[in-house]
């Protein structure tokens, strides 16, 4: 994945790909509409998951389960560095990036990605 290809994601498409990576899984049962759980939480549509896309409380605690304090170094490096580029890419400092740019910086870190 690139940096065009992350730019190209639908905010949707963002909020269930950082769902996914949050632990939220997908679930149809007898062919009914899909719904969501993590743990004993439970969305009936992905309009119900986190905005991760738009809401920072969402991304931090994402990023707070994926990015744990003891989590290997490389990957808090790994985000780090690409959360620095898509800021930086976007006309923003690291600590001002949006809900959005954190999120692409997530997906990329984790879903590996190219430059």
């Amino acid at each position: 994945m690139t940096i065009n290809d992350l730019k190209q994601l639908s905010e949707e498409e963002i909020n269930k790909r950082v769902a996914v990576l949050d632990g939220w899984e997908p679930d149809q049962h007898f062919g009914g509409p899909m719904h969501w759980h993590k743990g004993t939480l439970v969305a009936r549509s992905i309009a119900e998951l986190p905005a991760y896309a738009t809401d920072l409380n969402a991304m931090h605690e994402a990023e707070n389960w994926l990015l744990p304090a003891g989590a290997p170094g490389m990957r808090k490096r790994a985000y780090s560095d690409h959360l620095s580029r898509l800021a930086t890419l976007g006309g923003r400092s690291v600590e001002c990036a949006t809900a959005r740019q954190r999120a692409e910086a997530l997906i990329w870190t984790v879903e590996g990605g190219a430059e």
